[in-house]
Formats: C-alpha cells, sequence, structure tokens
C-alpha cells in the first residue's frame, strides 16, 4: 500500500480547513441565515446543470448521494478551484466583484468492489460576505428633524463540513452467486424452469439497488455587524456585533438503483436527503457606543453576552432525480430538490426564510476518449423573499472533460484515467424591482480527478 498520496491527501485536508474558513462570497444576500448556500455537487457535476441524485460513476465521487460511493471502481482523488466574477445592482447603481478559493477535497476508494465504497473530503456548505447601508433621520415630538444617521450592515464568515461517508450495493453479486448455488442445480435437475426465472428475475430487479450515507462534522463561525452613524457629531454612534460559532455532526443518506436496459442503455432512479436536525452553537453578542469621530472608539458598553449557548435548526431537506445514459457514451438527466428553510430558526428565533426548491437538467457526451462534453441549466427559488418579492436564481452550464496522461485504451480506460474538468456557469440571482440587488455572475470551475492505483502494491519498481 502507498502511503504517501494518503498522508499528502490529509495534511492538505488539514490546510484546507483553515483557507474554507477564510473563504467567502460578495453578495448581499448571504445577510440572510447561513449565508450563500454551496453547491453539494463537485465540478463535473456542476457543468450538467448539478445532477447529483441519481448520477454516479465508476471514476468520480458523487459527495450528492453517498450511495453512489458503491460504484467505486479505483481509488479517486477530487478538488477543484471557482473563480468568480459577479455585478450587483439596484436603483441604478452597480458594483463589480471577483474572487477564488478553493471549492472542495475528496477522496473516495473502493472497500470492496462492486460491493461497498468509501468516501471522505471536506466540502464549504455556505458562505458569507457583504457590506450594506441605508440611511434615516430621528425626529422629536413635534417632527422636527434633529439628525440624519447612516446603517451600515457587514458580514463574514461560513460554515464547513468533514465528511465520512458510505455507500453499499447489497444485492451486486447475487445472481452470480445464485448461478453458483446448489438450489441452482437442484432446480436445473428437476426442470423447473419456472422457478429458476423467478429467481433470476427477482435477482436481477434488485442489483442495481444501492443504499449510502455521510456522517459530517459541520463547523465555522458567521460575524455579522451592524452600525449606526449619526451625522451630528454631537450623538453618540452604535454598534452591535454578533459573532456566532457552530460544530455538531450532521448525517444524509441516499439511494440509486440502476436497471440495465437492451443496446447498452441503462436508467437510474435515486434520491438523498436528511432530516431537520440542531446544531450545537456559541455567540458573543456586544452592543457599545462609540466615538462619531475619524478614529472609532469604544465608549460605553451597552449590551454584553459571552460564550451563550444555543441551536441552530436545520431543515430537512431532499433531492429525486433520474439519469439515462448508454455505457459512458452519453447521459441525460433531470432533478428536483426541495428544502424547508421555513423552519430555519437560530437560537429560538425565526429568521423568516422560506421553503426553496429547485429543478435541474444536463447531460454528458463523449464523441472519443479524448473528450467529455458537457451541458446543464438550473432554475430555483430560494430561500430569501424581501418585501414579498421572492429571490429566484438562474443559471446555465458548460463543461468539457478532458484526459491526461492517456496513452492506449488497453492501459487506461474512464475508470484509471486522471482528468480535468472545465465547467463555465453563467447565471443570475434576484431582481432590481421593489429596490432589491439584481447579481449576475459568470463562475469558472477548474477542477481535476485523480484515478490512481495507490493501494495496489507494486511488484516492480
Amino acid at each position: 500500500m502507498h502511503k504517501s498520496p494518503i498522508v499528502c491527501f490529509l495534511i492538505l485536508l488539514f490546510a484546507s480547513s483553515f483557507a474554507f474558513a477564510q473563504s467567502g462570497t460578495e453578495t448581499p444576500y448571504s445577510r440572510y441565515g447561513i449565508g450563500e448556500l454551496y453547491y453539494n455537487g463537485f465540478a463535473r457535476q456542476t457543468a450538467m446543470g448539478g445532477l447529483g441524485a441519481a448520477y454516479q460513476s465508476t471514476s468520480a465521487v458523487n459527495f450528492s448521494n453517498p450511495a453512489s460511493y458503491s460504484h467505486l471502481r479505483i481509488t479517486t482523488f477530487e478538488t477543484a478551484l471557482r473563480g468568480e466574477l459577479a455585478r450587483a445592482s439596484s436603483s441604478g447603481v452597480s458594483q463589480t466583484k471577483k474572487g477564488m478559493l478553493l471549492n472542495y477535497l475528496s477522496l473516495g476508494f473502493p472497500v470492496i468492489k462492486d460491493l461497498w465504497g468509501a468516501s471522505f473530503g471536506l466540502i464549504p456548505v455556505s458562505s458569507s460576505g457583504y457590506n450594506l447601508k441605508d440611511a434615516g433621520t430621528t425626529f422629536n415630538p413635534n417632527d422636527t428633524i434633529t439628525s440624519s444617521f447612516t446603517r451600515l450592515y457587514s458580514g463574514k464568515g461560513g460554515l464547513s463540513r468533514f465528511y465520512i461517508g458510505n455507500g453499499v450495493a447489497p444485492f451486486t453479486k447475487s445472481l452470480d452467486k445464485f448461478y453458483d448455488s446448489q438450489r441452482y442445480e437442484d432446480l436445473r435437475s428437476a426442470g423447473d424452469s419456472a422457478a429458476i426465472h423467478r429467481a433470476v428475475r427477482t435477482r436481477s430487479f434488485f442489483k442495481g439497488l444501492a443504499v449510502g450515507f455521510n456522517a459530517s462534522y459541520l463547523f465555522g463561525t458567521l460575524v455579522n455587524e451592524r452600525k449606526v452613524v449619526f451625522d451630528d457629531p454631537s450623538f453618540m454612534n452604535i454598534r452591535n456585533t454578533d459573532n456566532t460559532s457552530y460544530n455538531d455532526f450532521y448525517f444524509d443518506y441516499g439511494f440509486t438503483w440502476a436497471f440495465d436496459l437492451k443496446n447498452d442503455y441503462s436508467i437510474t432512479i435515486g434520491a438523498s436527503g436528511a432530516g431537520g436536525t440542531n446544531i450545537r452553537g456559541r455567540r458573543d453578542v456586544l452592543q457599545t457606543l462609540i466615538a462619531s469621530n475619524s478614529i472609532e472608539s469604544n465608549i460605553d458598553t451597552v449590551y454584553m453576552v459571552e460564550n451563550e449557548k444555543g441551536k441552530i435548526f436545520m431543515p430537512s431537506n431532499l433531492s429525486a432525480g433520474i439519469v439515462l445514459q448508454q455505457s459512458e457514451k452519453w447521459l441525460i438527466g433531470a432533478e428536483f430538490n426541495f428544502q424547508q428553510w421555513s423552519r430555519y430558526k437560530s437560537f429560538n428565533e425565526d429568521q423568516n426564510l422560506s421553503d426553496s426548491w429547485r429543478i435541474s437538467a444536463g447531460g454528458q457526451y463523449m464523441p472519443t476518449p479524448k473528450l467529455l462534453y458537457r451541458a446543464g441549466l438550473r432554475y430555483e427559488r430560494t430561500n430569501i423573499n424581501l418585501r414579498n418579492t421572492p429571490v429566484n436564481d438562474f443559471a446555465v452550464s458548460l463543461g468539457a472533460g478532458v484526459p491526461i496522461r492517456l496513452t492506449s485504451t488497453e492501459r487506461r480506460t474512464l475508470d484509471n484515467r486522471t482528468m480535468l474538468h472545465f465547467t463555465l456557469e453563467a447565471g443570475q440571482m434576484g431582481t432590481t424591482t421593489n429596490n432589491l440587488v439584481r447579481q449576475q455572475y459568470v463562475r469558472l470551475y477548474v477542477g481535476i480527478t485523480a484515478n490512481e492505483l495507490w493501494f495496489i502494491k507494486r511488484k516492480y519498481d
């Protein structure tokens, strides 16, 4: 067994936990809930509109549905960088921002080939990053304006999850075992073809069933700050800071069911999700009066809570999908996701979020072993509804997979070759209706899937 790649992966995983904590987004909508939510899938799935519930591969990790790990035939390392260029517009004012971050790290491997696979890694869950302001005035009892003020809102941080998952396909070899069994010999000797047919049909029906789960450790910190700054220097300004840290365990589950059709066609259905659960949190809340001059300094503490224990309620979610494919040549699929964000609470306080849903569709085509094309689209009703206006998110994506170190089809197939993935996603979130913010974005994902025989001992150096 070669330990050096695994050691390198663990070191990279540890270092990335700090990178994830510092990376973030730049969108005003990350002010709500736990921030802007990241999609669970990897670069290749993003290119197909976010297919994940029914997608499975022998040479790629699909974190979206842990049942898919059972199909892994070789040790697989996955990671990607995500670059984003976004333009936010509202009331005739626009602002452009850009950034890049490490998107995920994952390692998957077969435990028992065609029966049991496992995976572990580090995945971002959400990110918060915003700077907003609005203006107001204070009045005396005679409705005379006494001072104007500006409210400043800012936030940073995010949540991540370290996961360990397993997927099992318990009936994969049941048909082969039946043909090798004494019962089959007895039925054949007795000429009971009907019983043989029933046994074969039953085992064939369940052959493609797989189930799995992810056990995750959710962690991270969200910092939200609000300041009220008065134009009149005789007024004292106010600053409120909420610093909340989260850490707890979280579980999600899934299944896939594949059926072989004629001419190398197959169809797969799948579902994944998690029940609602409470996540432990601790927060520090501080309200202070600050000087209204160019040098910001605390004058007095109005309110302070330190190390307050509480919980956030993470709502249940469910994804269901279907994929039709012909061997490795092409596949198309569709998926629906629902999450009950209306039940989300933070420290027993309602956050006025809405239930979210997403529809995705996409596919993949391989005209030659040297190139894969991908395309997809998605439409999402997010968990944000402001001024009776839902915030929607729509995007289209294109992508390509390019194998590297390709020699011959005898030596390297799709199961054991390293691939680069390029995904371009363009979309729009929100609207300028009712003075909301419309965010137009372009995201570039550059990912790598490294498929190597790390656990097989070499006979020759």
